[in-house]
């Protein structure tokens, strides 16, 4: 491949993305010792320029360079994003743990994923990834959702030993009587 037409390609993709991000760099890479290399890189860059205008491209994008990186968490965690702005909240999740499981010394993965959980109302997930990333590094950040997630845990369990104490209390339903009169 000519390094000046996959300039010329990789110029043209970063304007129609919007997004001029060192072409000639990824023009090096490009010509990569690998065909799997090359292909990565493809992808990668396709996927840049679907993401601003074309949904359903870049969703199969995002599908074809997990399957090159299936390890990547930082790819994982990108994926997740685009996934909630999509709105499809359980795929990003699910995406985020498994930037958290790549990655797990990242806060900003562990935060993330804890925020996720208290919108889709899971407090006990939200509390123990909440809980993790305010013991890193960078944690600090994430203390006020933190303390939310305490807040919503606790009175989650609260109202479901109401509801089991109300269950228990509750007199047994009399059965009626077996009336044969045969």
């Amino acid at each position: 491949m000519n390094k000046t037409v996959l300039l010329s390609g990789l110029a043209f993709a970063a304007l129609v993305s919007g997004s001029l991000s060192m072409p000639e760099a990824r023009a090096d890479a490009l010509m990569g010792d690998t065909p799997a290399s090359r292909k990565e890189m493809i992808h990668t860059c396709l996927l840049e320029c679907y993401s601003n205008l074309r949904r359903p491209e870049a969703e199969s994008e995002y599908a074809i360079v997990l399957q090159l990186k299936p390890q990547d968490p930082v790819l994982h965690y990108n994926y997740g994003v685009f996934l909630q702005k999509a709105n499809k909240i359980g795929p990003a999740i699910t995406q985020y743990r498994l930037a958290t499981k790549y990655d797990p010394g990242n806060v900003d993965f562990h935060g993330v994923l804890g925020q996720m959980l208290m919108y889709n109302k899971d407090f006990n997930g939200a509390y123990n990834e909440l809980g993790r990333a305010i013991q890193m590094p960078g944690g600090d950040k994430y203390k006020a959702q933190y303390e939310n997630a305490v807040r919503y845990k606790q009175q989650a369990d609260a109202n479901r030993a109401a509801a089991a104490t109300k269950k228990s209390a509750a007199p047994a339903k009399a059965r009626p009587a077996d009336d044969d009169d045969d």
